[in-house]
């Protein structure tokens, strides 16, 4: 199965301090294989509770290319 990989954009963001520069790259990957890229995290701890809590179908979640959280 080919992973499909968007690099989510400025526009789709919600949270103002995502259009800061700087920060870390999280990736999510859900069961389907979809990766989801989102640049200029700021606190990554608070987003992984936040995403892998209303996303179910998550499966991994890599914090500048480190595996962080995996589904149990």
């Amino acid at each position: 199965m080919d992973k499909k990989i968007i690099d989510v954009q400025d526009q789709h963001r919600t949270n103002p301090k995502s259009l800061i520069p700087g920060g870390h790259v999280v990736s999510t990957v859900n069961r389907d294989g979809l990766v989801l890229r989102y640049d200029k995290i700021k606190n990554t701890e608070a987003y992984i509770a936040h995403i892998s809590r209303i996303d179910d179908t998550l499966v991994k979640i890599y914090v500048d290319g480190v595996l962080t959280w995996e589904k149990q």
